[in-house]
């Protein structure tokens, strides 16, 4: 059966019943009529109709786990890699550059639209095919509308394995989310290790684990789900959810990608004439002026920072938000949109003062320390064995274990004058005291000896063609 062709014809005649019942005009029918189709007529059609749809649903997954348990013969296997934030795009750069250079793989980029917090519409996808085009990477582009048009055009690709760059279901346009897409074997590496504990500040916190990081749709459909440390395994387990075995510690790919970049050219912002001067990065959280998450303090602090960048013009500032900062400020209402374009336009006018929106591996090696309000940073910057500074919100939610092992390994701040006498402390030759913490910190973060990029694609290749013989 073409589970698609009985979806659209079945669209297709809800839509034509619709039509025809709304055509009928109450001055045209008698009153009892018209109440009999208000009471009677609509309530079944709507129920009918959510049957239709119930239908359609369990027929796309029988068809989708029909398609995924096809025998697969020894040909390479096809991985398509769905990017809708650049910015995070190293997690998974190892793992699509490693399978180019592997015959046993079939590596795909597609770029597509994307919805972050604050945001109002699906867009992005131009520029996130621009990025890729100045890195050089081929891919293929999905943004078109409706995106079930991309959709199609997925399947035809026939993919064996699907990654896709995080677990929230309204980041992505619907028909690249979850139920949409497991025609196909779904993996999972994160975007950012899960630090919290709990995602709203009036949710209780008894220590437990959050299923917003651990136990979404795509974590409990993926085929195979790529842990960074034994406590994340532990974590997505604990739900009992999902066959255990599915999930796989494999250490975290994006480490070693930004670690790569310490022995590239060196790539900074701002270009000195002279003397290298102290390199500054200055990371925000995009959760200002709301009870989620609660980590942000830029609405609070952006005019401190920009008269500090002012005064000490011997000292480069790069201001890296996170993503969906500035749309989320303004829409969020913490913020209004004159006074955040004036802070920008005068950020960027300083010489010793830039903003960067991309990848940031290059940005992390060339930098001397951070201040940061978290929260994926807390776990990344560290690596590079440099002061991390981090300024606490005083309203944020709880952190779990590996949260705490991150806050652990930062120099804590409590407002600007704090983060100001940090800058000052390490730009004059300041010792950083928290080695002991920072490197239990990196132990927990390298569970394993074997880099994670061989591991990810050997579990995948050992499970696909360990079942096609099985079958055959």
């Amino acid at each position: 059966m073409d589970v698609y062709k009985v979806e659209e014809d079945l669209f297709y005649k809800i839509a034509n019943l619709t039509k025809e019942l709304n055509s009928y005009n109450s001055s045209i029918i008698e009153e009892k009529f018209s109440r009999l189709i208000e009471l009677k007529i609509l309530p079944y059609i709507r129920e009918m109709e959510s049957r239709f749809f119930t239908e359609i649903s369990d027929l796309r997954s029988i068809g989708n786990l029909a398609t995924r348990r096809a025998p697969h013969t020894e040909r390479q296997i096809k991985c398509v890699f769905l990017v809708h934030a650049i910015e995070s795009f190293d997690a998974i750069f190892g793992v699509w550059d490693a399978m180019r250079n592997d015959n046993r793989f079939d590596p795909l980029v597609v770029s597509i639209n994307r919805k972050f917090p604050g945001d109002t519409e699906y867009r992005g996808e131009d520029e996130t095919s621009a990025a890729l085009d100045l890195r050089g990477i081929e891919h293929i582009r999905l943004g078109m509308e409706p995106s079930f048009i991309g959709l199609n055009i997925l399947r035809a690709l026939a993919p064996d394995v699907i990654f896709r760059q995080s677990q929230w279901e309204p980041d992505v346009p619907e028909a690249f989310r979850t139920q949409n897409i497991n025609f196909a074997r779904l993996c999972s590496v994160p975007y950012g290790m899960s630090t919290v504990g709990h995602f709203e500040l009036s949710d209780a916190f008894d220590g437990g684990v959050s299923e917003y990081s651990f136990d979404q749709l795509w974590h409990r459909m993926a085929w195979r789900v790529f842990c960074e440390t034994e406590k994340t395994r532990d974590y997505f387990v604990h739900f009992r959810h999902s066959d255990p075995s599915k999930f796989i510690v494999s250490g975290y790919p994006k480490l070693a990608r930004l670690l790569a970049a310490r022995n590239e050219p060196e790539v900074w912002p701002i270009n000195v004439d002279g003397n290298r001067r102290f390199r500054v990065i200055w990371a925000p959280h995009y959760s200002v002026g709301t009870s989620w998450l609660g980590f942000g303090t830029f609405d609070s602090i952006h005019n401190d920072f920009l008269a500090y960048a002012q005064e000490r013009n011997d000292i480069d500032f790069v201001l890296k938000p996170h993503p969906a900062l500035f749309t989320f400020a303004v829409n969020g209402g913490a913020m209004d949109r004159e006074a955040l374009d004036t802070f920008l336009e005068s950020w960027k006018a300083l010489e010793n003062c830039s903003i960067e929106l991309g990848t940031y591996a290059h940005l992390f090696a060339a930098s001397d320390m951070m201040v940061t309000d978290g929260l994926s940073f807390l776990t990344e910057y560290p690596i590079f064995e440099k002061p991390l500074v981090f300024i606490d919100s005083g309203k944020h939610v709880s952190m779990n274990a590996l949260g705490e092992a991150s806050l652990a390994a930062a120099h804590h701040v409590q407002d600007f004058s704090g983060i100001r006498h940090a800058i000052e402390y390490y730009a004059t030759g300041g010792t950083w005291l928290l080695e002991s913490e920072r490197k239990n910190l990196i132990e927990i973060l390298f569970p394993r000896e074997q880099p994670a990029v061989e591991i990810i694609l050997d579990e995948i290749h050992n499970g696909i063609i360990t079942n096609y013989r099985e079958i055959i």
